[in-house]
């Protein structure tokens, strides 16, 4: 028979699950007319957006700082996701990454 417990497997991704829907970041655009809210999961939970990058005349800056937020955001969310899990299973998981 196997080592490999299943049952503690469900129970530690639930246990991640639950800890990265948690987590909050925010990624700010380099304006800092922009900021975007997610979570551990990289899910956006919210997009906040000064009223002059509103104005018709700043559609390419939007665009722009939108860009800068969002892909802030999305670091920063992978990299804390990253940590929790570490400390979770007690292992690097990046390192798992040369098996896929």
């Amino acid at each position: 028979m196997s080592g490999f417990d299943m049952t503690k497997l469900a129970g530690q991704l639930n246990q991640i699950q639950g800890v990265l829907q948690k987590i909050r970041v925010e990624g700010n655009s380099n304006g800092g007319g922009l900021k975007v809210v997610l979570n551990g999961q990289q899910d956006v939970l919210a997009v906040r957006i000064m009223p002059p990058l509103l104005a018709p005349a700043n559609k390419s800056r939007l665009e722009t700082e939108l860009l800068m937020a969002f892909n802030q955001g999305l670091k920063k969310s992978k990299e804390r996701a990253t940590r929790e899990i570490n400390q979770l299973v007690g292992i690097d998981i990046s390192q798992l990454n040369q098996f896929f």
